[in-house]
């Protein structure tokens, strides 16, 4: 039996993490730099955002697929099954994409329900069509991230998210000369990921190598088994992407919808470069969560690092230096920056209820128990929903005041669910789930033969 996994396995395993989704947010925060400072930034944020976000809902398949790949990738049959799943999963998203992009469905979602003037419409439809050809990347990465993560060796996903920052240097700047307003933006996401996603598989060949050619007896799981454990993942994915579209969906219902709209996307952009390692407590829990012992460390864990983005949250938001992140870093007039400063002061909430929610899916994962994410993911949908019924009711309504209140809402509701769910059920001491991962340093080979699949 191995030990249980230890703080500072936590820690060993989470740093690296942080510089990447530190990264990977700052990259969407480059962008909206970039297109803050384009003629009519207005249009070109509120375009991106609400395209993006709509990319975020299309591909909530693909966002599913690191949890799937990190629960059963032992060995070269099984890597084989995942990529002709990944395959599958392409052609899905291809049709799902083109009928956003390339049809009226496109001016329905974007100008009928988020009430978006023609040039945003126009500007959304290209946005969404254009990051389709970011997500064969995106299925590559999925799966190099899961080989690093099973070999504890995180550090190689910061580099590649590295590669994705500095190619935006370039890339954006280019496109501009020949495109205008959310389409640069567009562009710049797509070519990036594709450089993380190959620099990072050329440093994942060699573990790809290395697994064994089949590890346990019978066949190796196929799209069936990929399904079962990943339809509430799914959901869940699904559920985050839409809170967001329907939080532009009510924000396309105030009386200044361009403006509500585009405050959102720079809001939630910042909070996002700020909390989004939190989101890596999900792997961790899913990776390190085998025993009681362990969960219980990833629980004083998880306090440690919520505490430590709060407290950053709390220096960059709730002080002077608000001001100089809205004007100076993302270059911001002077009317949206007032704008979007009240929404800054009710931040503080939304890291710890973010933190629990991916730690939560995490040690659920690891059971293989992902039902109970489903659910929580319907229930948040329909608390952001009420709370938006209830904000159309209200007059003078702040946008980004919204937005964040919402998101928190979202978040908090997972807490409950999920963490009354945990807590009614508890593993034994020595209690192995078959999807649990390696020791860090071990390799999949060395370990006994997994369970069903």
């Amino acid at each position: 039996m191995t030990p249980p996994a230890r703080l500072r396995d936590a820690y060993k395993f989470f740093l690296p993490l942080i510089f990447m989704a530190e990264m990977m947010t700052i990259s969407h925060s480059v962008i909206h730099a970039a297109l803050a400072r384009m003629e009519g930034p207005q249009a070109a944020l509120a375009s991106f955002s609400v395209g993006f976000a709509t990319h975020n809902i299309l591909g909530s398949l693909a966002w599913a697929l690191p949890f799937v790949t990190l629960a059963f990738l032992r060995d070269k049959a099984t890597l084989r099954s995942l990529v002709r799943f990944n395959a599958a999963v392409m052609l899905f998203l291809v049709v799902e994409y083109c009928l956003v992009g390339l049809t009226p469905v496109g001016d329905f979602v974007y100008g009928t329900l988020l009430g978006a003037s023609p040039e945003v419409v126009w500007q959304a439809k290209w946005v969404t069509f254009i990051l389709l050809f970011q997500m064969p990347g995106v299925l590559l990465r999925s799966l190099v991230q899961a080989a690093f993560m099973l070999h504890n060796r995180t550090i190689l996903i910061t580099v590649g998210t590295g590669m994705r920052v500095g190619s935006l240097f370039v890339t954006l700047p280019f496109f501009a000369r020949f495109m205008r307003g959310g389409l640069v933006g567009a562009m710049g996401q797509a070519i990036s990921v594709h450089a993380e996603a190959y620099v990072t598989a050329a440093l994942a060949w060699r573990y790809f190598r290395n697994l064994p050619e089949r590890e346990g007896e019978g066949e190796p799981p196929g799209a069936g088994a990929f399904i079962r454990f990943g339809w509430p993942l799914l959901i869940n994915m699904l559920a985050e992407h839409l809170v967001v579209f329907a939080i532009n969906f009510f924000l396309g219902r105030l009386p200044s919808p361009d403006r509500a709209l585009a405050a959102f996307g720079v809001l939630n952009g910042l909070v996002r470069l700020l909390l989004s390692p939190v989101r890596n407590l999900a792997h961790t829990a899913q990776t390190l969560g085998r025993t009681r012992e362990a969960r219980r460390m990833l629980l004083r864990f998880a306090a440690q690092i919520v505490l430590f983005f709060s407290a950053l949250l709390y220096l960059l938001f709730y002080t002077r230096l608000s001001a100089w992140v809205l004007g100076d870093v993302m270059g911001l007039n002077v009317d949206l920056s007032a704008y979007i400063q009240p929404g800054l002061l009710v931040t503080l909430a939304t890291g710890l209820a973010w933190g629990y929610s991916a730690l939560f899916r995490g040690l659920l994962s690891a059971e293989r128990n992902t039902a109970p994410i489903a659910n929580a993911s319907a229930l948040r949908l329909v608390a952001v929903t009420a709370f938006g019924g209830a904000m159309l009711l209200l007059e003078g309504v702040n946008g980004a005041v919204f937005g964040v209140l919402a998101l928190t809402l979202a978040f908090g509701t997972d807490v409950v669910v999920m963490g009354l769910h945990l807590s009614a059920r508890q593993p034994a001491p020595a209690d192995v789930p078959p999807t649990a991962a390696p020791e860090p340093g071990t390799r999949p080979a060395e370990r006994a033969p997994a369970g069903r699949a």
